[in-house]
């Protein structure tokens, strides 16, 4: 049963943190977005795509909570951290065509009294290329560091940000040093089980690519996740999201499921709708006390032959 008062209370107290962020993000995007059209894709968009667990649920993950990877999609994901976490991810881009290209992360959350502080290290890869003379060259690597804080207020409320720096290298001789920010909301709303995400994330002026300034791939997400009991030993996670890239100018649907069987194995599935195309993914985590093995099949970023595979581990301490 719903409880209407509470609801108009939990609306009410949202309000003014919404209109606060949609504020803030018109204005960066006034600020610091050069064009439609003209955002440069690198470490700041793959680390949103190396977790197993949301690319295995369509990556629709923006309004879950207490996992360290949530990191990447909502900061405020993070402020339900009990004990300290840490995960090891690994992305291998466009299966098995391109061999040498790919994305790492480790990520750690620690709780405090005062809010969970965390940090987190990507490390993006582009491959080797042909080059001058018959020798071989890396065409782009790229390092995000990450530090991020969160907080829960009023219980049912979570707040998070995150603030980043991205270094990159393009054909081993030209280099480009950039700052970005995130800003996510969480709220339980009266509805049991019922969790609605906001963030704006890779808000921050833009990179020199070849000496030409490009946007940073600035996006908002809104998600909706549902909890509940499917039986007592077995637990589900409805999840949908609408990610709005904002130099595109465009909206890609989301949606996830989950079970967890007696908190040890969980099946996942999900579905991303772009350019008219829905695209399936799925995977598998395995819980063994303080360990989760994770893994994900999901269609291509890059190619459009092969999936990316992605795996991971998160320990909690």
């Amino acid at each position: 049963m719903i409880n209407l008062p509470a609801l108009f209370c939990c609306i009410k107290t949202m309000k003014k943190y919404i209109l606060a962020t949609i504020f803030f993000v018109l204005i960066a995007s006034n600020c610091f977005c050069q064009g439609a059209g003209t955002t440069l894709s690198n470490g700041l968009e793959f680390e949103e795509l190396c977790d197993a667990r949301a690319g295995a649920m369509g990556r629709s993950v923006s309004a879950l909570d207490g996992d360290i990877s949530f990191i990447h999609h909502n900061p405020a994901g993070i402020a339900s951290i009990k004990r300290p976490q840490a995960m090891l991810a690994y992305n291998k881009i466009g299966g098995l065509l391109i061999d040498d290209m790919y994305f790492a992360n480790i990520s750690y959350g620690q709780p405090f009294p005062f809010g969970v502080l965390g940090v987190s290290f990507s490390y993006f890869n582009a491959g080797a290329i042909d080059w001058i003379g018959g020798t071989t060259i890396n065409a782009q690597n790229d390092l995000v560091i990450t530090a991020a804080y969160a907080v829960t207020i009023m219980q049912k409320f979570s707040f998070g940000a995150n603030f980043k720096v991205l270094s990159q290298t393009y054909i081993e001789q030209y280099k480009s040093l950039s700052y970005a920010f995130d800003v996510g909301y969480l709220v339980s709303l009266p509805v049991r089980g019922l969790n609605l995400g906001i963030a704006a994330k890779n808000i921050g002026p833009p990179m020199l690519y070849y000496n030409t300034p490009e946007n940073l791939p600035m996006n908002i997400k809104t998600g909706l996740s549902y909890g509940f009991l499917v039986s007592q030993t077995m637990k589900a996670d409805i999840n949908a999201e609408a990610n709005y890239l904002v130099n595109e100018s465009s909206l890609i649907p989301g949606a996830g499921l989950e079970f967890i069987y007696d908190n040890m194995i969980a099946i996942r599935t999900g579905c991303i709708f772009e350019k008219s195309a829905a695209k399936l993914s799925f995977g598998a985590g395995f819980t063994l006390q303080n360990f989760i093995i994770e893994y994900a099949y999901e269609p291509a970023i890059i190619t459009t032959s092969q999936a990316d595979q992605k795996i991971g581990l998160k320990i909690k301490f």
